[in-house]
């Protein structure tokens, strides 16, 4: 979001990020720093993507991606991999910017074509809470070219990856976690590997630990501008 509290038909509010009121733009940044972006006009969505590749369907937002990444200058030997939220990540858009050469590790929603056995337990397990803490399977696609993951952290989080191998007791990562309050949903059986302590050091899949250090780069150059608007005006 680019801040912007003057009248236009094109701003934008959405009380939930750093910059709450302004003007929409998608980004790709790297610790911080915003490295390509494009604009958001209202009604039209992302502008400046010429064609949305077939394989995408009529998935603008996924192209968004692609168009991104393909705007960064080529280092040979030096592919890029790209973190995404469950707004972006589907199979069809990991199979494509693998086939243009870039990596993406994702969490993804129930309608992301992730396999049906995942979306099961998801629902399942939001209703009735039961898988413990740290469960978790794994399986390729049927291509063989996309882990999918199911791993029950607070809630069973549902990812994909064309870079992670499957997970292992010896492929894991020791890290700090904080216990749920008992008044969340899941605290029946999230609480339970922390023993009544606050925090605790737990096992997380190394996939898991790779996303959250690398996820939210861009939410973060929000939250550096907001914190530093400057006090020039912009007319």
């Amino acid at each position: 979001m680019i801040s912007f509290t003057g009248r236009s038909g094109a701003i934008l509010k959405i009380p939930s990020k750093p910059i709450s009121k302004g003007y929409k733009a998608w980004a790709i940044a790297q610790d911080g720093y915003i490295i390509a972006w494009i604009w958001h006009a209202k009604k039209k969505g992302p502008i400046s993507i010429p064609l949305v590749p077939k394989e995408l369907g009529n998935n603008k937002t996924g192209a968004v991606v692609l168009f991104l990444l393909d705007l960064l200058p080529k280092v040979p030997g030096f592919p890029y991999v790209v973190y995404l939220d469950n707004l972006f990540t589907s199979t069809k858009l990991l199979r494509l910017l693998q086939e243009r050469g870039y990596g993406a590790v994702g969490t993804c929603q129930t309608n992301s074509r992730i396999c049906t056995m995942f979306v099961d337990q998801k629902n399942k397990d939001k209703k009735e809470d039961l898988l413990p803490w740290g469960w978790i399977d794994q399986k390729p696609t049927a291509d063989n070219l996309i882990q999918q993951t199911a791993w029950k952290d607070n809630a069973l989080v549902l990812m994909m990856s064309t870079i992670h191998e499957a997970s292992t007791t010896q492929n894991t990562v020791n890290q700090l976690r904080r216990r749920l309050a008992e008044t969340s949903t899941s605290a029946k059986t999230s609480r339970v590997p922390f023993q009544g302590k606050d925090k605790a050091y737990l096992d997380i899949p190394a996939q898991v630990d790779d996303y959250n250090h690398n996820m939210g780069m861009v939410d973060w150059a929000d939250q550096l501008r907001a914190n530093n608007p400057g006090t020039r005006q912009v007319r």
